[in-house]
């Protein structure tokens, strides 16, 4: 007969589309406490893993639950899924930027985990910065200038990242703060570096 714990786990990895109506957030618990009963057989953990990674970010709720399984997992036989695990962070993206040091410490295990913890850091910085300066761009057009400060500093601590900021920093040039307009100048230096400078910075460092 099979276990009660079994049955749970089968029915959650491979059931899922049909529970889609349950909120997000439960069904992603619910995925990460199968990942973390080590009673069951590892395949089982591992869909579990997969199907987190499925979710990408509306598995954010599993993330520090995946992030603690990460640094106790050990072990050659359990090394499928210390690799599901770190890829399922990585297809969560910029909600599991939290989880970074956790994958961090996972290196040196194996090469096909040092490989996932390449692909997974790459995702979720590159999740994180583009949301980032989605938002960041968006409040420079707040009507009021201390947020606007604030997000062209912010764009340029970013730098190279936030080069799809760059046509908004430039008009932000024309910005009647005079602040706003030196923090402007000051990002896309940060962000363009090499690049002349525009002849819109020219009269804006003039001014």
């Amino acid at each position: 007969m099979r276990r009660p714990g079994l049955l749970l786990a089968l029915g959650l990895t491979f059931a899922a589309p049909a529970r889609a109506q349950e909120p997000d957030d439960l069904l992603a618990r619910q995925l990460a406490a199968v990942v973390r009963d080590f009673r069951l057989p590892p395949p089982q953990r591992v869909e579990a893993a997969r199907t987190l990674g499925r979710l990408g970010p509306r598995a954010a709720p599993a993330v520090p639950e995946l992030a603690e399984q990460l640094l106790r997992l050990r072990g050659a036989e359990l090394e499928a899924l210390q690799e599901a695990v770190i890829d399922a962070l990585g297809q969560i993206g910029s909600p599991a930027r939290g989880a970074l040091p956790a994958v961090a410490r996972a290196a040196g295990r194996s090469t096909d985990i040092d490989l996932a913890i390449k692909r997974a850091k790459t995702t979720i910085l590159a999740s994180s910065d583009s949301q980032d300066v989605a938002a960041l761009t968006k409040q420079l057009q707040n009507t009021d200038p201390s947020y606007r400060l604030r997000a062209a500093k912010a764009l340029g601590a970013l730098g190279p990242a936030a080069r799809f900021a760059v046509p908004d920093l430039t008009a932000a040039l024309r910005d009647a703060d005079a602040d706003v307009r030196r923090a402007a100048v000051a990002a896309l230096q940060l962000i363009v570096p090499d690049a002349p400078p525009s002849e819109a910075v020219v009269r804006a460092i003039a001014d």
